[in-house]
């Protein structure tokens, strides 16, 4: 099991003027969510399937209403199936976007094996 630490919103920004960067028709902060929803788990990097469809249906929902500073559980094959597209993705996102939203990245990447206090005391 890896526990994933959900970073903080990110504003993504034009590096050249300063300007909130517009995506899709939005300049509102990215959340963790999604970062995974939009530009991970529909990466071909990901595969096809039944299986490659019942984990990106699990990452989606494990994510979609944990707030920033909130804890994650993902399996371990879940979370090597998505650490693989982060680290190879075949989709061609522009750099831009990408290096803005690293602290999404290096949080599923770095993820720990330790449970996190906080959870332990929730859960026991």
């Amino acid at each position: 099991m890896r526990y994933i630490e959900v970073p903080q919103p990110i504003q993504l920004y034009h590096l050249t003027t300063g300007e909130p960067l517009t995506v899709d028709g939005s300049d509102s902060p990215w959340q963790m969510y999604r970062y995974l929803m939009d530009l991970v788990i529909p990466d071909p990097a990901m595969g096809k399937g039944y299986e490659v469809d019942r984990v990106r249906s699990t990452i989606q929902r494990s994510f979609l209403h944990v707030h920033p500073g909130g804890y994650v559980a993902v399996e371990d094959a879940h979370w090597e199936m998505v650490r693989k597209v982060i680290e190879s993705p075949e989709s061609a996102i522009p750099p831009v976007v990408t290096m803005q939203l690293f602290a999404f990245q290096q949080a599923f990447v770095s993820a720990s094996r330790e449970k996190p206090k906080v959870l332990v005391e929730v859960a026991g």
